[in-house]
């Protein structure tokens, strides 16, 4: 990899960790009617790294560098923009130079760095706004995901996902919504609307859309620790669904090596090599799950992160207590009874059950939306496979790189159809 290389990497990981802090930041200090100033400066601060870094060393500690760039062009604003930013009148005390850079300062310590996040993230996820506008804007906004990524997440045109996000940035500026109208900062509703966004998030880096990588590290640290933002925030009554979001959350990380070979191909949880999960990350999973165990109410989250760490605790593929992942299953369709759940459902019945009432599971939803889904199809292939019915399940895997849009996603059911030519013979 060249300089250039590994620098465009850096501060593409620097954006995805920074940028969200400092979007909350400067959001904070000049008000949300000027976020597109607050954008200009975190894109600006970043492309001055893009710029200079390449000709010099980089810095000892890259984050604080981009930090105290971000502040010194905060500093310019407020000077430039002074007629249309409302300062509170702590900002400016006798000596307007200094004091005005004082109060910058204390914006941008870590106590209050989080603490605007917290009150961004909610305000994102303003009850006026509806769901759609809620998740992209709290992608956006806080996660710098591109308006691709955001529509490949909510299935939408990206044209449509721009205009989405115009209207519900001018609906917060016309309303003068804020992080504590509507509902509290902390009630149920406010906080389930951001779990829902985190998971969505997690899962666009768990099996990224933008990427000719399978896994986008970033995006699913990057939900973790707003995750932990919504934990620390002191709702009792909501903390154990938060708490077994993050468990799934850490039991899925703990995987990420040993879901692609050095190709970067895609390796299955069958054939995972099982001693290079992260152990370490598996006790957070762990942790968080024993803690969620409090909650008084059971949620998919709950369910979700009982399975994952079913097979976490599995000695082998083999091994894995299916009877108890199918039980998880049973109890996830009645609080979501999705196609996506009723086909993952599918392979638990088929572990449990055999092949002909795991394939009775897929005709039930073959007529969803779900029918058009690549998975779906790869799904019977497995199970024609299991039956020996290897001609069939070679339709059907063409069938899925029909509708697969990812190379990874293609070069695995290519493989597929290699392993069933091979069985054939």
């Amino acid at each position: 990899m060249s300089h250039n290389e590994s620098i465009e990497k850096l501060v593409s990981h620097l954006f995805r960790q920074e940028a969200g802090k400092m979007t909350a930041i400067l959001i904070r200090l000049f008000g949300f009617s000027m976020i597109s100033l607050a954008e200009d400066i975190v894109q600006d601060t970043f492309l001055s790294a893009y710029t200079s870094w390449p000709y010099g060393d980089i810095p000892d500690k890259p984050e604080a560098w981009l930090m105290q760039v971000a502040k010194n062009k905060a500093i310019n604003a407020l000077k430039r923009e002074a007629r249309n930013i409302s300062l509170p009148n702590s900002a400016f005390v006798s000596d307007k130079e200094n004091s005005l850079t004082q109060y910058i300062e204390q914006a941008f310590t870590e106590k209050d760095t989080l603490d605007a996040q917290l009150k961004l993230l909610f305000l994102c996820c303003h009850p006026q706004l509806n769901d759609k506008q809620q998740i992209a804007l709290t992608l956006q906004v806080l996660s710098g995901f591109s308006l691709q990524e955001i529509a490949s997440a909510l299935l939408m045109e990206k044209e449509a996902i721009k205009k989405m996000l115009f209207r519900a940035k001018q609906e917060i500026k016309d309303k003068g919504l804020s992080a504590y109208s509507g509902y509290t900062l902390l009630s149920m509703q406010r906080q389930e609307m951001v779990r829902h966004v985190l998971y969505l998030m997690f899962n666009e880096g768990y099996k990224t859309t933008e990427s000719k990588e399978l896994i986008n590290i970033d995006l699913c640290f990057e939900a973790i620790r707003l995750g932990k933002i919504v934990l620390a925030s002191g709702n009792d009554a909501t903390a154990g669904e938060t708490q077994a979001m993050l468990s799934l959350m850490f039991f899925n990380v703990a995987r990420f090596s040993t879901r692609t070979n050095n190709e970067g191909g895609i390796i299955s949880l069958e054939k995972q090599d099982r001693s290079l999960w992260d152990n370490a990350l598996i006790n957070e999973g762990y942790y968080y799950l024993n803690a969620s165990r409090n909650s008084t109410t059971l949620t998919r989250y709950h369910l979700e992160a009982g399975i994952a760490a079913l097979h976490c605790s599995a000695e082998s593929f083999e091994q894995t207590n299916w009877q108890q992942v199918l039980f998880y299953y049973d109890q996830l369709i009645k609080i979501d009874s999705s196609p996506i759940i009723t086909l993952n459902r599918a392979v638990a019945v088929y572990h449990v059950h055999g092949v002909s009432p795991a394939m009775k599971e897929l005709e039930r939803i073959k007529n969803t939306r779900l029918g058009n889904y690549y998975l779906f199809h790869a799904t019977k292939a497995a199970f024609l496979v299991k039956a020996g019915q290897h001609k069939k399940a070679i339709q059907y895997y063409r069938q899925a790189i029909n509708l697969a849009n990812s190379t990874l996603d293609k070069q695995f059911l290519y493989h597929k159809i290699e392993e069933c030519r091979s069985m054939a013979n």
